[in-house]
């Protein structure tokens, strides 16, 4: 982990938060806010270094932050007769808000959570004492939008620093390492050790470039460089899945046809030749060289002629990335990323919700019952912390790293109540005490692998010296209020560990079934059946399904890496059918039953089923000594030598050119 030194940038953020904070916390004093701390955590909380993350956030929060209250105004006064059933409200909109947050899985989720969490900050303490919860409302919302807006003027006034141009320097570096990659596979065939090794790294650079994209958007009003960002994010996410099949056209033809990897090596020379002068403008010309004494076609020709047409495809991807990212404002634009929702797990979602309803439910009731003064406050930190982390595979180890910042900033503000506020006399001195915590914390929170154990730490420090008007310390209470934060966060962790906490192994899983569940209707054409849906769910499962591949044992790695050639089956039996209509009648009969056996192979997959090898062959031959002559035959020809090849190996066996018949078991 980088600690320093410290850039120029890093330093400027932190000034630049250090002065929101002040400006918050000193209106907040001036009009004599109740909790004035909240003006200054809301700074720490929205601040980032980049203008379009801080307009995104800044936006959602305050969304948030008014629903939240406007729902704690609804609940409490509603059922405060009844506290546990109160609780349980609070609750059940808490998990119902977390819910909607994971499902939704773009900047808009930050609204959906924080009002949930915004009801646990303001519901939770009125429970027992309902009587001023308009005006804590009130005051809650007033101290959150006062952060909010300094935080926003001071980012907007003060060396702003747009999203776009970070984007644009991370999809080069992407595009740069996939090159490298693409150059080490065509000049080592098949190259299989090389994608093995760099996809990890370049699936975490692909997902890290997902929200650079949709803060970049917030940068910029310019239609054209809003949809050439677009674009490039939508085209990137095609190249990696593009490389695995070229890997695995390699691997086979090197296993079944060795003699064609001299035909094929020319292709192989121009395509790295042309990645290695950085992918311009035109993509040349990349053809298979012809067999010497040619007659009809062989298995090995159909091979060829695929293994050309998926480089001439990435190729194609490349180049077009390449120029996106080097002009960045590309004017007529007429593609444009299909409006297709991405891949979302209900299930897991559902279950991080019921995990968050179970640990309030624990928190509250222990309170409630044992009568427990600062019961509230850890109520309230055990629906934040579950809520933080709750699209991790496994919450709970984040949860307690994130307790044991939080306590370190709670024996802080400790230390800093009883030892150095009572020194500050005036604003001026509080601002230049306060500086020696924040100005450091900035420095880490502008840091994306440091933001969310100083943000813990930042809310265990705020929370505990609590400014406001006037300086009050009471020790005891002091230190109840730090078991208290504490505790919640460590009862949060524990019933995450029990409910909701599953393994990297679980989600790849669920990933590679939900993959084969769209495989399997689009082998059947079921009426519901959208390629580009389809396409767009597996290639942000794909992305997803990498990121956790590297932990897992080899045996699972390489079962599981199949998904990087989901994409290409679904394209190959989506044409298949859409090549059926033009086909004599025996043969749609054959790729009918095809279809219909790989819609059932893939449901049984699924289903966790295991299958046995089938094999396939169709009812009349389709490959004769003679030239093919129907043109619905020969793409359909072509097609089912790319299904042979993507296919799992072993799974299905296919052979088009023989005249008997079968079936795929």
């Amino acid at each position: 982990m980088k600690i320093f030194p410290i850039t120029g940038g890093e330093l400027l953020f932190s000034l630049k938060t250090f002065a929101a904070a002040l400006i918050a916390l000193w209106i907040a004093f001036l009009w004599n806010l109740h909790q004035p701390y909240w003006a200054l955590l809301t700074v720490l909380i929205v601040a980032q270094p980049y203008t379009g993350m801080v307009r995104s956030k800044a936006l959602y929060r305050f969304v948030g932050t008014f629903v939240g209250a406007a729902m704690a105004i609804f609940f409490v006064p509603n059922l405060v007769n009844l506290p546990l059933l109160l609780v349980m409200a609070l609750a059940l909109w808490i998990a119902l808000c977390l819910y909607l947050s994971l499902i939704d899985g773009t900047p808009r989720s930050y609204a959906y959570i924080l009002s949930g969490y915004t009801v646990a900050l303001i519901g939770f303490p009125s429970v027992l004492h309902p009587g001023g919860i308009f005006d804590t409302a009130l005051s809650r919302v007033e101290e959150v939008s006062l952060g909010i807006l300094s935080t926003f003027l001071v980012n907007e006034l003060f060396f702003p620093r747009s999203a776009v141009g970070l984007f644009f320097g991370r999809a080069s570096h992407f595009l740069e390492r996939i090159r490298k990659a693409t150059y080490g596979i065509l000049s080592s065939s098949p190259g299989t050790e090389i994608l093995e090794t760099s996809r990890g790294g370049l699936s975490v650079d692909l997902v890290a470039l997902s929200p650079f994209a949709l803060f970049a958007s917030y940068d910029t009003r310019n239609p054209a460089r809003l949809r050439t960002i677009e674009l490039l994010r939508y085209k990137m996410a095609h190249l990696l899945p593009a490389l695995s099949e070229i890997v695995r056209h390699l691997e086979r033809i090197s296993q079944e046809y060795p003699e064609g990897q001299q035909r094929s090596r020319l292709l192989l020379e121009k395509a790295r030749e042309w990645v290695g002068a950085g992918s311009p403008s035109p993509v040349p010309s990349l053809t298979i060289d012809e067999r010497p004494g040619k007659k009809g076609v062989s298995p090995e020709d159909l091979a060829l002629e695929n293994l050309a047409s998926r480089i001439r495809e990435f190729c194609i991807i490349l180049s077009e990335c390449t120029r996106l990212q080097k002009e960045q404002v590309v004017f007529g634009l007429t593609e444009s990323p299909p409006e297709e929702p991405p891949h979302r797990d209900h299930l897991l979602a559902a279950l991080s919700a019921f995990s968050i309803f179970l640990t309030i439910l624990s928190v509250s009731s222990f309170w409630i019952l044992s009568e427990w003064p600062d019961g509230a406050t850890a109520t309230m930190m055990a629906a934040v912390a579950a809520s933080f982390f709750a699209s991790q595979d496994d919450p709970a180890p984040a949860i307690f790293r994130f307790m044991t910042f939080l306590t370190l900033g709670s024996i802080t503000g400790i230390v800093f109540l009883y030892a150095l506020l009572p020194m500050a006399q005036d604003f001026l001195t509080l601002a230049l005490l306060l500086g020696l915590v924040l100005i450091p914390a900035g420095i880490f929170i502008g840091r994306p692998e440091t933001t969310i154990t100083v943000l813990a730490f930042s809310i265990g420090f705020g929370g505990l010296i609590a400014l406001s008007s006037t300086y009050h310390a009471n020790f005891v209470a002091s230190i109840n209020a730090a078991i208290a934060q504490s505790l919640g966060v460590f009862m949060a962790a524990i019933m995450t560990r029990l409910v909701r906490s599953v393994g990297a192994n679980v989600s790849v899983r669920r990933l590679y079934r939900a993959d084969l569940r769209d495989l399997a209707s689009i082998a059947s054409m079921a009426p519901s059946t959208s390629l580009s849906g389809a396409l767009t769910r597996i290639y942000d499962r794909t992305a997803q399904l990498a990121l956790r591949l590297q932990v897992l044992p080899p045996g699972q790695r390489s079962y599981y890496g199949e998904t990087f050639l989901h994409a290409g089956l679904a394209r190959t039996l989506f044409h298949m059918a859409r090549e059926e209509g033009s086909l004599p009648e025996a043969l749609r009969r054959d790729v009918s039953r095809l279809r219909d056996s790989f819609a059932r192979f893939f449901l049984l997959r699924a289903r966790g089923g295991s299958v046995a090898p089938g094999h396939w062959s169709p009812e009349s031959p389709l490959l004769d000594p003679v030239p093919r002559r129907g043109t619905g035959e020969s793409e359909i020809l072509t097609l089912l030598s790319e299904l042979e090849i993507l296919a799992p190996p072993g799974s299905v066996t296919l052979d088009p050119f023989h005249g008997h018949s079968g079936g795929l078991s």
